[in-house]
């Protein structure tokens, strides 16, 4: 089986850090309310996934999310393409949540 991966991590942003320079001293605050995922005493992990059938039959989903770690914030999504829905739908999460803990986002234990 033959699955193309696409992970982009987006920005860390200090918490509180989002009015330093501008005019408002506002925390950041997603602009829609993204389910939680996952929640323990070291970080907060909320996000949406979603997918569909590309014109080639193939199906593509994805899964974006923010970390709340370790007094920052991350944000990152990951595009998955495979043959079917049922071969990539749980990889999407399982691939993020790997390479999230290798770059120290998610505790690796």
């Amino acid at each position: 089986m033959k699955l193309r991966i696409v992970t982009l991590l987006v920005v860390a942003l200090a918490l509180g850090c989002a009015g330093k320079g501008s005019s408002t001293s506002a925390p950041v605050v997603p602009a829609f309310d993204l389910s939680l995922s996952a929640q323990t005493p070291t970080y907060t992990l909320r996000g949406k996934t979603s997918g569909g059938q590309l014109e080639s039959k193939q199906a593509i989903g994805w899964f974006v999310c923010y970390v709340e770690a370790r007094g920052n914030v991350y944000f990152f999504a990951t595009n998955i393409e495979g043959p079917d829905y049922l071969s990539i739908r749980d990889k999407r999460i399982e691939l993020t949540r790997q390479i999230l803990k290798s770059l120290g986002v998610l505790p690796s234990a």
